[in-house]
């Protein structure tokens, strides 16, 4: 499991035909998509509201997934 937190920013997005946000993460972008993409993610991913580590981070030790948080005060599970 992959995770991450940042904030939704508002403003203009892209009229490209899908859903898009303007995100606010905790690392500089560069270094957050290195980090991101070192873990050999999936391109997809999912935005929910709230932040939600701690809830991973039990999820993760409940199903035996271990779980990264890029840029987060969170390791490795």
């Amino acid at each position: 499991m992959l995770a991450a937190e940042g904030d939704s920013l508002p403003g203009a997005i892209l009229k490209i035909g899908n859903t898009n946000s303007r995100l606010r993460l905790r690392l500089p972008p560069a270094e957050f998509v290195n980090r991101w993409c070192e873990q050999g993610p999936t391109h997809h991913c999912a935005l929910g509201v709230g932040h939600r580590l701690e809830e991973f981070r039990k999820l993760s030790k409940l199903i035996g997934e271990p779980l990264v948080a890029i840029g987060a005060e969170l390791r490795s599970c």
